[in-house]
């Protein structure tokens, strides 16, 4: 939960919209607030405004997963056989990590 807590700068075991907005900041993510309020509700799972922990270990779990299946893809049609055993060597990691 290191993450989680590095996100919660409140220290009160949730992540509010605020604090959830200066995330996509430090991310670099250019979103409008629209698209940020909508990502938070995305998150927000039981929709009772804040982000728990457990909330964003789901989310952060999805994100690994759908960049995992983009390198899959990746591997398939733009690298050479070198290039695909470092790949599945890292993806074949990541999984046992999570």
């Amino acid at each position: 939960h290191r993450k989680f807590q590095m996100v919660d700068k409140s220290e009160n075991g949730v992540v509010d919209d605020k604090e959830f907005a200066t995330l996509v900041g430090q991310l670099g993510l250019e979103l409008s607030d629209e698209e940020i309020v909508q990502a938070f509700n995305e998150i927000d799972d039981n929709h009772d405004g804040a982000i728990d922990a457990w909330e964003f270990e789901e989310w952060v779990k999805k994100l690994v997963r759908q960049d995992a299946k983009f390198l899959e893809s990746m591997v398939e049609t733009e690298c050479s056989s070198n290039c695909k055993q470092i790949v599945y060597h890292l993806l074949f990691h990541a999984e046992f990590t999570k």
